[in-house]
């Protein structure tokens, strides 16, 4: 575990829609329903609601937590890390973002081996108040998952589970190890795994102390999402919502919404879910009255502009990726 020192949490660059000039027509409401472009997200991945705002993480910025309107989508400017280590931090491949009740935020990497081998596993929990933490190692040793079967071996809530052999040096999309979901429950912090499936095409849920993460596993849960895998998690009420879509290989099932409650089966909920052409569903946010689903547009931008591509050079305000809102069922 790396511990960081104090650090203020800035927000910056603050930034909306200019007033309308007198006389002028009222602008038409934003249409959630259609699809609301958040301009100037690249690669958007976890998102959660911040001070009243739509906070989404997106792994190919410099400041990698952007915030957004809950009225229009209008970009309010960045969420800066705090200082780590003497420098700015920064969450390798960051998939999910989680905010406490408290007001603490946990910024969770993939874990997963980078196509150099490097793994990306530095999770950063920045606290209401005090100093920031990063911790790593908590599901790899070096490169490989002994942490992870360990703490299976041993969980109350999946008993006889197992990663499949040669799991360790996979890449994420080819059966590897890939947390895309993250969610606060209680004392633990859950990881939900897009990769790889247990036998029968389960879905894999880790479980961590929330106060002492360097604990490591000390539960977990295999869940029947039609073969799907986690791509997102959120707390909403006394329950979980899970948005279960690809793991990236084999056959692709289409994305669905579950509702879980740890130790019970979940429960697959009727809503009409976005459809984005050339993108992917990656994040819910439940709000009070409606469900707010955001839009990886990753495979789009590769389309047009190649594999590889640099999100620094496209234009800061370019409407790649898209909210949309949804009754709740």
């Amino acid at each position: 575990m790396k511990v960081a020192g104090v650090a203020l949490l800035a927000l910056c660059g603050c930034g909306g829609a200019a007033p309308a000039s007198p006389g002028a027509a009222p602008p038409a409401p934003a249409d959630w329903a259609g699809g609301v472009p958040l301009r100037g997200l690249c690669e958007g991945s976890g998102a959660a609601l911040w001070q009243g705002a739509l906070l989404v993480a997106d792994d190919e910025q410099k400041a990698q937590l952007l915030r957004f309107s809950l009225e229009d989508g209008a970009p309010l400017g960045p969420l800066a890390h705090p200082a780590v280590g003497g420098g700015a931090a920064r969450v390798p491949d960051a998939e999910a973002l989680v905010v406490d009740p408290q007001g603490g935020r946990w910024v969770v990497p993939s874990h997963s081996l980078s196509g150099k081998g490097k793994v990306r596993d530095a999770l950063l929990w920045v606290p209401p108040a005090g100093e920031a933490q990063v911790f790593s190692g908590l599901l790899r040793s070096g490169t490989d998952l002994t942490p992870v079967r360990v703490g299976l071996s041993s969980a109350p809530g999946c008993p006889g589970c197992a990663l499949p052999p040669g799991a360790d040096a996979l890449g994420s999309k080819v059966g590897g190890l890939d947390v895309e979901g993250a969610a606060r429950w209680g004392d633990r912090l859950l990881l939900g795994l897009r990769g790889p499936l247990l036998d029968g095409g389960r879905a894999l849920v880790l479980a961590l102390p929330a106060g002492a993460p360097a604990s490591g596993v000390v539960d977990a849960w295999a869940l029947d999402l039609g073969g799907r895998g986690v791509r997102d998690m959120a707390q909403d009420g006394d329950a979980l919502l899970i948005l279960a879509g690809p793991t990236g290989g084999g056959p692709a099932p289409s994305p669905a919404l579950y509702r879980w409650t740890p130790g019970a089966a979940p429960a697959a909920l009727p809503v009409d879910l976005p459809q984005p052409a050339d993108g992917a569903l990656e994040a819910v946010v439940p709000l009070p009255d409606a469900l707010l689903f955001v839009e990886d547009a990753g495979a789009r931008l590769e389309a047009q502009h190649g594999d590889g591509f640099d999100c620094a050079a496209l234009p800061a305000d370019a409407a790649w990726a898209r909210a949309w809102r949804r009754p709740r069922p």
